[in-house]
């Protein structure tokens, strides 16, 4: 028996939502389905440089069984913290 998984983007579209905002860098902007690292291109979210511990969040919309969190970052993560177990992978 082989299985194979399916890998879908439950967070696209959804409701997201940040701690502060930079300039137009809004949270919605991390989950449009966009993949550049380039804050340039309109796909990226920001919190403000001021913030000691700053978060970001999505609503979605249900409870889902997850078992992988990617994350597509312009810079690297020092501190992380991702609510659910189970696999994370941050990519560069």
């Amino acid at each position: 028996m082989h299985i194979s998984a399916i890998y879908m983007n439950l967070a696209e579209g959804k409701t997201a939502f940040q701690q502060t905002t930079l300039s137009t860098w809004n949270a919605s902007l991390a989950v449009d389905g966009g993949l550049s690292t380039n804050a340039l291109d309109g796909s990226c979210s920001h919190t403000t440089d001021a913030n000691i511990d700053p978060w970001w969040g999505v609503d979605l919309g249900g409870s889902y069984p997850i078992a992988v969190v990617s994350i597509l970052n312009a810079q690297k993560l020092e501190d992380y913290i991702i609510g659910h177990t189970g696999r994370s992978h941050i990519f560069y």
